[in-house]
């Protein structure tokens, strides 16, 4: 419920095919088997359609956010 309150900011039209907007961003940030290895575009995320790496947010499936699989050190250098 936390989270929720960070996905103010819809969908942005015809910006989402250029821009790496919110919704492309929060898609980079999850854990969700669709999320995984997608929307590296940093500011033009028409990198990610080129190169086939873009994933849409879907809107019945909310993005989780976090490691796939947690980690078991405090190692900073190892985490890295």
């Amino acid at each position: 419920k936390f989270m929720q309150n960070f996905q103010l900011v819809p969908h942005l039209g015809p910006l989402e095919y250029v821009l790496n907007t919110p919704s492309a961003h929060r898609v980079h940030h999850g854990r969700n088997p669709y999320c995984i290895d997608r929307n590296y575009g940093a500011t033009l995320i028409i990198w990610d359609r080129l190169f086939g790496t873009y994933a849409a947010e879907r809107p019945d499936e909310p993005v989780v956010y976090g490691l796939v699989t947690p980690s078991n050190t405090f190692n900073q250098m190892r985490l890295q």
